[in-house]
């Protein structure tokens, strides 16, 4: 369950991606289909081609896929999420650990 800082930090990161270009958009906590999974990724920045006005989940990686992992969640979960959608059309990926001494790590396709 999101903590007060995990939230902050997500709004945060969203609202700067989301000033910061026209071409994607930034959004929280959206159910991605990544058969056979469904990942929710903390933060997914998707290209605006790809939204449309209906409801619903996202079909496929997103562009861009950010967690943050924090204390009594498992790394290796969250590992396997970003590994999955890296080999299904993910671009970046991006796991920040908090209250870690190695706290970032990028991977890229």
């Amino acid at each position: 369950m999101p903590t007060l800082f995990h939230s902050r930090l997500q709004r945060n990161l969203v609202n700067y991606v989301n000033s910061h270009t026209e071409e994607f958009e930034a959004i929280q906590e959206l159910r991605c289909i990544v058969r056979p999974y469904s990942p929710v990724p903390d933060i997914c920045v998707i290209n605006w081609d790809r939204l449309n006005n209906k409801d619903g989940y996202l079909q496929g990686a997103p562009e861009w896929f950010i967690e943050t992992r924090f204390p009594g969640q498992s790394t290796i979960d969250l590992q396997n999420n970003i590994l999955h959608c890296l080999s299904n059309g993910t671009q970046l990926a991006w796991l920040y650990r908090y209250n870690s001494p190695t706290n970032f790590g990028v991977a890229w396709r």
